[in-house]
């Protein structure tokens, strides 16, 4: 992973990324959403978890060498390949219900990580 400084455009692309999830579960993200490596890392693994769920992504390229997702220039990484258009298709055939038990099980990690604990 690189350790590439993520730029506010970056962290923006991931934010909504994140919204639109939540969205598809009729819920919202955590009031005051900070975007950072272990909300990155934390919605890369909600994301592993829907595919698991829904079988829509598993030509999502993780990058080389990594585990699932951690690290620095994680935010980088999900904001150039996992952006646009690649993700408005994978949104668009999510599962609500699969979306919803993700939320159940990782939602509280997710509020966790967006006040860095």
């Amino acid at each position: 992973m690189s350790s590439e400084t993520a730029t506010a455009a970056d962290k923006q692309k991931l934010k909504e990324m994140i919204v639109k999830f939540y969205a598809v579960a009729n819920n919202k993200p955590p009031i005051g959403l900070k975007i950072t490596d272990r909300t990155a890392e934390v919605f890369m693994k909600m994301l592993s978890e829907a595919d698991k769920c829904t079988k829509t992504v598993a030509y999502v390229p993780l990058p080389l060498g990594s585990k699932t997702a951690s690290g620095n220039g994680l935010i980088v990484w999900v904001a150039t390949h996992v952006w646009g258009m690649f993700f408005d298709s994978f949104s668009e055939k999510l599962n609500s219900v699969c979306v919803t038990n993700v939320l159940s099980r990782w939602g509280t990690e997710m509020d966790m990580a967006n006040l860095g604990l």
